[in-house]
């Protein structure tokens, strides 16, 4: 693999969390359902929102990392 190749799979890594972990949560918080919901809901939906993108990444890198794609 190339050092291009590695920076750009990298990239597309780190874009990945930031969008399953930052961004998406963010947005989620900014609903109006979840908004209006009380601290303790708007947190655990939000919870669950980020621990699903960040358990979905890890297990996704692992299986890249297994069929030998990084």
């Amino acid at each position: 693999m190339s050092w291009m190749m590695a920076y750009v799979r990298g990239l597309l890594i780190f874009l990945y969390f930031l969008l399953a972990t930052v961004i998406i949560p963010n947005l989620v918080v900014r609903l109006g359902v979840v908004g209006r919901a009380s601290a303790a809901l708007r947190d655990i939906v939000v919870l669950a929102v980020w621990g699903t993108g960040l358990t979905a990444g890890l297990y996704l890198l692992r299986r890249f990392q297994r069929q030998g794609i990084i």
